[in-house]
């Protein structure tokens, strides 16, 4: 089995204990209200997460992909670790994904970037409506 980590970061004008109440916390219920058609055409419906470690003081969170139709037949699991920093007037989103591949498949960077793009809509989906909301996650 190998492994492909990919890091990002994203800033934000939102605190960090507002993000994230809304994307780790509140995601589950946030996500089907703001984005329906995006949940129903999306492959992150059919999946199973593991939380393996939370930490709401610091706004960390650590968790993995263990089920689901993105895995598809190249990936054994996905983890992931998503910290939300304090940066100016707003926050940071620091995150590291693990993909960890069956056998001696080598992921493609293309393969990992559709994904990307899928959670970067989310984010800012969430981020527009907490600018616009200010109360949702206070």
């Amino acid at each position: 089995m190998g492994v492909k980590t990919v890091s990002n970061e994203f800033s934000s004008s939102i605190p960090p204990k507002w993000l994230f109440k809304a994307l780790i916390l509140e995601s589950h219920n946030l996500l089907p209200k703001l984005a329906p058609q995006t949940i129903k055409r999306s492959r992150f419906k059919f999946v199973k997460y593991k939380i393996d470690e939370i930490d709401e003081n610091n706004c960390t969170c650590r968790y993995s992909l263990i089920d689901g139709d993105m895995l598809g037949d190249k990936l054994e699991t996905i983890k992931y670790e998503v910290k939300f920093e304090a940066s100016g007037e707003g926050s940071v989103c620091k995150s590291s994904s693990h993909y960890h591949t069956k056998g001696d498949i080598e992921l493609k960077d293309e393969d990992i970037q559709a994904g990307k793009d899928k959670a970067l809509a989310a984010y800012k989906v969430v981020e527009d409506h907490l600018a616009a909301n200010p109360s949702v996650c206070a």
